[in-house]
């Protein structure tokens, strides 16, 4: 059988660039290599879009553990055009964590190419990126989620304001930014001013966010029009919340109980639930949805990430793993999701000819 030509399209000018990289490792070690023939893409924090040595990318993540692309020239191989990846690449599997990269940016380009992709189409990465759009979006149908206010710079809230409605503590944070940067957990107005301008460094429109004490439960979610969720997971932070430090730089930054600890009344509604806003948010490809559990045993939406993290240490590969899907199997399962979004694509198009013809 000849091997498909897959692209790993990796790094990005997002501030999440080194994560997507640690992530594109993984999933290069997981992808099955008598079926495909691998290209690894790197594009730089300036844009630059190359194809990179993919041993020397694994050595310098081993050795410096972050790094950016263009910070070591035996990665870069060669500069890549559009033109090449148009005509060579028959699927690619965008790894992009943050703008450029899971906002739909991506996902539009590589619909001009007419390559299949993995992960979420152009609408559900743009809607899920967007904080106050997908809440939005979710209260119109009734998907418990905390109060919260919406800033930008020409409308911005004052710490009274803020505490009258939403109480204390507060989560500020950018309303388009992942890997929880730019957040911060608000007690005093002292800390307020400084999380508004830290977030505003990261985005125009800020989030101000009632903040819901309780458990940290989160769900792998997969599928196009058959959607699959894994069991759910819970992480302990062992910061004030769960930071981009705990999520990355500090090993003793979080714990994690996985499954969690629910009795079966619980798994089933978190599962049901992550699977209802997976839908409503029109989702393809993939997902992780993350929520909070009160005192009473309610359920409140946190966010939903399309381009979850694919790191040795990610949750959205380990809940699945604890489901009874392998990394491997995974990786393969997110790319016959891709071709079959393509496949169904075409199949519309040629249906409307046909009828087209026929009058």
């Amino acid at each position: 059988m000849e091997k498909k030509k897959l692209a790993v399209i990796c790094g990005g000018e997002s501030v999440e660039h080194q994560i997507s990289l640690r992530s594109a490792r993984s999933i290069l070690k997981g992808i099955d290599r008598d079926k495909y023939e691998v290209y690894l893409i790197g594009i730089t924090t300036n844009g630059d879009w190359y194809l990179l040595d993919e041993n020397q990318f694994d050595l310098e993540i081993e050795n410096k553990g972050f790094f950016c692309l263009e910070d070591s020239i035996s990665v870069l191989k060669s500069r890549c055009s559009f033109d090449w990846i148009a005509k060579q690449i028959e699927i690619a599997f965008p790894i992009l964590h943050g703008g450029m990269g899971e906002d739909g940016a991506i996902q539009g380009f590589l619909k001009c190419l007419h390559i299949p992709f993995v992960g979420p189409n152009v609408l559900d990465a743009a809607i899920a990126m967007d904080k106050e759009v997908i809440k939005r979006l979710l209260e119109t149908s009734k998907i418990p989620l905390a109060d919260f206010i919406v800033c930008d710079k020409e409308n911005q809230c004052s710490f009274e304001k803020a505490q009258k409605k939403l109480g204390l503590p507060i989560f500020v944070k950018p309303s388009n930014s992942g890997s929880s940067l730019g957040i911060s957990k608000v007690c005093s107005e002292s800390e307020y001013e400084k999380a508004i301008a830290h977030a505003f460094s990261y985005d125009h429109k800020v989030i101000l966010e009632k903040a819901i004490i309780g458990r940290e439960i989160e769900c792998s979610v997969l599928g196009n029009e058959v959607i699959e969720v894994s069991l759910a997971g819970e992480v302990i932070p062992h910061h004030s919340f769960y930071s981009y430090e705990a999520k990355y730089l500090d090993d003793c930054g979080a714990s994690f109980s996985i499954p969690a600890n629910l009795d079966k009344k619980l798994m089933n509604q978190v599962r049901n639930l992550a699977k209802k806003i997976y839908k409503l948010s029109c989702c393809q490809g993939m997902a992780r949805i993350d929520f909070f559990l009160d005192e009473t045993g309610k359920f409140f939406f946190n966010e939903i990430n399309t381009i979850p993290g694919f790191t040795s240490i990610s949750l959205y590969p380990k809940l699945w793993e604890v489901t009874g899907v392998s990394y491997k199997n995974l990786i393969q399962k997110l790319i016959d999701l891709a071709f079959d979004r393509k496949i169904r694509s075409e199949t519309l198009i040629k249906k409307h000819e046909t009828s087209e013809a026929i009058f």
